[in-house]
């Protein structure tokens, strides 16, 4: 049927969908990718009525269903939906076009304005007297750059993740929390993995310190991370050209030891992950859509079809920061 293709993303507010419908959507999505047609007219019939419900009690728009391919006529002719169309409540993830956005950074609320979509974290964060996070290969191999995102573990429960910030778009972050180095001590307070690094001389020249710091900090607030090879492990993103690495790995098991959840960064982890917001951001002559749905997707590929698609940026982001890669203006 031809609604199937685009239906996977409706499952993402149905937690108690039938193990029969989601098996269809996987299976119509991969179909998509190749530009066939799933025909599975019971199931498929199913996933619609679905769908349609949602359409009538607001959790999908109107447009977000013309996106589908359902047309006007087809949408509007269901007798429930006649009514309740007028009245649905506005998705909370709909994407507001606008100049600016904001994300939170050591704790303190910031708004970015104007500043070009090609713009990487890094960048901003040194230009705006964040300078403690460092710049050294500049793409995303020596972690000098490390800071810490706010994200979800496979669980979808709250974990602070090191991140590569030299190839990471800053619109990436919109609406997001961030910590760099500056923010983890408390006043004279060194947080644990910072006073383990004084205490074991993890720091020579100290250039890649603030990264092996925060890539220590994300290990401190996990709770798979016991065995010297895990600590390896969690550091394998950071180089270090002075101490040989033996003191590092030291700084980890020492902080550690010292774990706890009770400090401001922990008790972060204790609240619910907020849904991340539709964003369309845009400056003079550049453009940046983060879609929450596959609909909000397929039609924006739709309307800008050279409009280059961004991940985690470990390609783009590269060869915009070693210019092979114009800026996209999308």
């Amino acid at each position: 049927m031809r609604y199937a293709a685009v239906y996977s993303f409706f499952l993402e507010g149905l937690p108690a969908a039938s193990s029969r419908l989601k098996a269809f959507v996987e299976k119509a999505a991969l179909a998509s990718l190749h530009g066939d047609v799933f025909d599975d007219a019971a199931t498929g019939q199913g996933l619609l009525n679905f769908f349609l419900r949602g359409i009538a009690c607001g959790a999908i728009t109107e447009d977000e269903a013309l996106a589908t391919g359902l047309t006007l006529d087809e949408i509007r002719s269901r007798s429930f939906l006649k009514i309740l169309l007028g009245r649905r409540k506005s998705l909370s993830t709909t994407a507001v076009q606008a100049s600016s956005f904001s994300f939170t950074l050591n704790g303190e609320h910031v708004e970015v304005r104007d500043v070009p979509p090609d713009t990487t974290l890094l960048d901003w964060l040194r230009s705006n007297q964040r300078v403690g996070t460092k710049c050294g290969c500049n793409e995303g191999d020596c972690g000098a750059c490390t800071v810490a995102l706010l994200d979800t573990d496979a669980r979808g429960r709250p974990a602070w993740r090191a991140i590569n910030s030299c190839i990471a778009l800053l619109p990436m972050f919109a609406g997001r929390e961030l910590v760099t180095v500056e923010g983890l001590a408390r006043g004279d307070a060194l947080h644990p993995v910072q006073a383990c690094m004084v205490k074991h001389y993890g720091s020579q020249c100290g250039y890649c310190t603030p990264g092996f710091v925060m890539s220590l900090f994300e290990g401190f607030y996990r709770d798979d991370l016991r065995e010297r090879w895990q600590i390896g492990d969690q550091l394998c993103g950071n180089l270090c050209r002075c101490t040989g690495y033996r003191p590092i790995p030291r700084c980890g098991a020492g902080g550690f030891a010292q774990r706890t959840k009770t400090d401001a960064f922990g008790a972060r982890l204790g609240d619910e992950a907020a849904p991340l917001r539709a964003l369309r951001y845009e400056t003079k002559a550049e453009h940046f859509f983060r879609p929450t749905s596959l609909a909000e997707l397929f039609a924006l590929l739709r309307q800008h079809p050279e409009a280059k698609l961004v991940a985690g940026a470990t390609e783009i982001g590269v060869l915009i920061k070693q210019a092979l890669h114009p800026a996209s203006r999308n």
